[in-house]
């Protein structure tokens, strides 16, 4: 039987994972931040999770992980744009365990192993982290921008 708290669970490990792995400031999508003294920032999203029952109590799970970083340009250090890039990429490890988090008043979760999302490769077996490099978006601002995404999956016998 399906659990209402997957989503946040399962949120909640990643968003936890991700900001722990990272080497620059790290932002989830929807927080309140401040970013006007930041050189560079990451900023992560989590999409899904997308559910299926395969048969009775057996269920695929599918999420994507993307994580947006900003660079201010104008360093002397040309490659540090490129060294965040780099360090974002590393944290995309191939096994990333969900844990059975409390909700906000510290109920609905004991903090168990639930499982671990596996990096998903698709049919024709490429890359699994996908690098978009958007530069410097507008010739005005000095800021460079690029995302880092993968999906992941996990299968939960219940």
């Amino acid at each position: 039987m399906m659990d209402k708290n997957w989503p946040r669970w399962i949120f909640a490990s990643m968003t936890e994972y991700f900001s722990d792995a990272i080497n620059i400031p790290v932002f989830i999508e929807g927080m309140d931040r401040e970013t006007k003294d930041l050189k560079d920032f990451a900023e992560i999203r989590v999409d899904g999770p997308w559910m299926n029952e395969l048969s009775v109590d057996v269920w695929k799970f599918r999420i994507e992980i993307n994580i947006l970083i900003q660079s201010v340009m104008g360093d002397k250090n040309l490659h540090r744009f490129y060294d965040d890039i780099g360090d974002v990429n590393f944290a995309f490890t191939n096994c990333i365990s969900v844990y059975k988090h409390p909700d906000i008043n510290g109920q609905n979760g004991d903090g168990s192993f639930l499982g671990c999302f596996k990096l998903a490769i698709d049919r024709y077996d490429r890359e699994n982290i996908k690098t978009s490099n958007y530069g410097q978006i507008d010739k005005n601002v000095k800021l460079q921008q690029a995302t880092i995404e993968a999906h992941y999956e996990m299968f939960l016998n219940i």
